[in-house]
């Protein structure tokens, strides 16, 4: 637990001083040029390098938030997934995602990213903020141990190397996860379409406002039954093992039990250990 509160930690301070920062602008604009920087409030309504900025900003803003759940999704997905020895990757992917979270919120509450460092290339200026920043010292931190590490992460997770184990009670953990995801999603399109209905907007805007938040819906869903998979591969796994114990005791066998170390149902050591005893015990 306390791994996972100092991600959360790092997710704030690296979001809260992205918002001191853009919240204190004036301060920085005070200090003039500084070497090639100097600073100045600009507003951008496109993404990296202003990219994007004439799309339709409804689209524009919708989609970027919309996709912002989607990752929000995903980085707590991979804070449980990854193992607790991926110390600097998941530092970095918090790092990320604080970084992301930061410039989302702009485009949600005003539709645009505050960008307030600008830095001199020749004659083009590149604007750019404290979120920004952080965005590129997460992918580096991520890239620098994929580079470094990434071939022992994957060692570690091709020694089980099969995700369907029990497929009964795998897929049913994966329909669950999907149909709670599926109800909430309808939910929220059906508060959606009748929150817009009620505002005044025609029913052509309400129904493609509706068709779209659906098919959002229909991906999340289908992400959420791949991710019920794997999430249930961690209770199936160590069951797996652990009958696969007993039949090997029951043959007369001397097994060992064990488990990686993210597995769940950790208490099936001790069991297996008594177990083990026991039988050779009766045996002498």
């Amino acid at each position: 637990m306390k791994p996972f509160l100092s991600q959360i930690a790092l997710l704030a301070f690296t979001f809260g001083l992205d918002r001191l920062t853009k919240s204190n602008v004036a301060l920085f604009m005070s200090f003039g040029e500084v070497g090639p920087f100097h600073f100045s409030n600009e507003f951008n309504p496109g993404f990296i390098l202003q990219t994007f900025a004439e799309v339709n900003p409804l689209a524009r803003v919708v989609f970027v938030c919309s996709l912002y759940g989607f990752l929000f999704f995903s980085y707590f997905f991979l804070e449980w997934f990854l193992p607790k020895e991926s110390r600097l990757l998941k530092s970095s992917i918090t790092v990320f995602f604080g970084s992301i979270t930061g410039n989302a919120y702009d485009r949600a509450m005003t539709g645009a990213v505050s960008d307030f460092i600008v830095f001199n290339v020749g004659s083009q200026m590149v604007y750019f903020n404290i979120a920004d920043c952080f965005m590129w010292v997460g992918v580096t931190g991520i890239f620098y141990f994929l580079f470094r590490e990434g071939r022992e992460l994957r060692t570690k997770r091709s020694k089980r190397n099969r995700f369907l184990i029990d497929e009964s009670y795998q897929f049913r953990a994966a329909l669950l996860s999907a149909l709670i995801a599926m109800s909430m999603m309808l939910i929220l399109s059906l508060f959606g379409f009748t929150y817009i209905r009620s505002l005044g907007l025609s029913g052509s805007q309400a129904l493609a406002f509706f068709l779209s938040a659906s098919a959002l819906g229909l991906v999340f869903t289908a992400i959420a039954f791949i991710s019920g998979v794997v999430i249930s591969h961690r209770s199936a796994g160590p069951l797996y093992a652990f009958e696969r114990f007993v039949e090997a005791l029951l043959r007369g066998e001397n097994p060992k039990f064990k488990l990686r170390k993210n597995d769940e149902h950790r208490h099936l050591i001790e069991v297996a250990k008594k177990l083990s005893e026991e039988i050779q015990k009766k045996g002498t």
